[in-house]
C-alpha cells in the first residue's frame, strides 16, 4: 500500500516462486513490480546498494531456477526470453538502473556451457549470453546510460567477477581499467566493484593462461591506486 525502497528490497530478499510450474515471464513480471519500487532515494546509499544486491542475487536466483527447469522451451530459448524481458524494464521502471543490475546478476548464474538433457552429447554453449550482457553493460557505462554511477560500477564489478569465472582475463583487465579510472576524490564510488574482483582474483591462479606474477601485477595495480587515493584524501584533512 505504501511502497518504499526498504520494503521493496525486503521483498526481493524474500522473493519466492509460487509453484514449480510457474510461467517464466509471469515470474519476471512479478519481479518487475517489486523492482519498480527500488529507487535511489535512501539516506545511506552504500548500505542500500549492498542490501539491494543481496536481494537481486536471491530473486534472480529464483528466475534462474525456473529457466533451467523449464519444460515448455529449451534452456536457450528460456534464457533469451528472460534477458529480453528484463531488458524491457528500462522502458517501464521509474529507476531503470535496476534492469542493468538484474542483467549483471543474471550473468553470474549463467554457466559457460549447459547440458540440455542427458541424451545430448555436446553441451550447449551459453557463454554468448554472458558476452552479450558484458558488452551491453560496458557500452551502457561508456554512453552514460546509468542514472547512478555507483550502480554502474557495481554492475561492472559483477561482470568482472563473471569474466574471472570464465578465465576471460582480457575482459577482467578491461573492467579493472574502467573502474580504476573512475576513482576520484569527490566523485563516484567504484570500490565495491573493485573489492569483489580483488577477492576473486586468486581464482586466476587456476588458469593455465595466467601466471602468479600476472595476478600479483593486477593486485598491486589496484592496491597502488587505492593507496594513492587514500593519501589524496588525507591531504585535505
Amino acid at each position: 500500500e505504501n511502497p518504499s525502497t526498504p520494503t521493496a528490497i525486503a521483498s526481493l530478499l524474500c522473493f519466492e516462486t509460487q509453484s514449480s510450474s510457474i510461467d517464466l515471464l509471469a515470474l519476471i513480471d512479478q519481479l518487475s513490480d517489486i523492482a519498480n519500487d527500488v529507487c535511489d532515494d535512501a539516506s545511506d546509499p552504500s548500505i542500500m546498494h549492498a542490501l539491494s544486491l543481496a536481494g537481486w542475487i536471491h530473486s534472480i536466483g529464483k528466475v534462474w531456477s525456473v529457466i533451467i527447469t523449464s519444460e515448455d522451451s529449451s534452456k536457450e530459448e528460456a534464457l533469451r526470453s528472460a534477458i529480453e524481458a528484463i531488458r524491457d524494464w528500462r522502458d517501464i521502471l521509474q529507476y531503470s538502473d535496476n534492469a542493468f543490475l538484474a542483467l549483471a546478476v543474471l550473468a553470474i548464474y549463467i554457466p559457460d556451457t549447459f547440458a540440455e538433457t542427458s541424451e545430448v552429447v555436446a553441451d550447449i554453449d551459453m557463454s554468448r549470453f554472458v558476452d552479450e550482457i558484458h558488452t551491453e553493460l560496458l557500452d551502457a557505462h561508456k554512453n552514460h546510460l546509468f542514472e547512478n554511477q555507483d550502480v554502474a560500477h557495481l554492475c561492472l564489478g559483477l561482470i568482472g567477477l563473471r569474466a574471472l569465472n570464465s578465465r576471460s582475463i582480457s575482459r577482467v583487465d578491461t573492467v579493472l581499467d574502467t573502474l580504476l579510472s573512475s576513482i576520484t576524490s569527490y566523485g563516484s564510488n567504484p570500490f565495491y566493484g573493485l573489492a569483489m574482483i580483488c577477492q576473486a582474483l586468486p581464482l586466476a591462479r587456476k588458469s593455465a593462461k595466467d601466471s602468479g606474477k600476472d595476478l600479483q601485477r593486477r593486485l598491486c595495480k589496484i592496491l597502488g591506486k587505492l593507496t594513492e587515493e587514500l593519501f589524496s584524501c588525507l591531504e585535505f584533512q
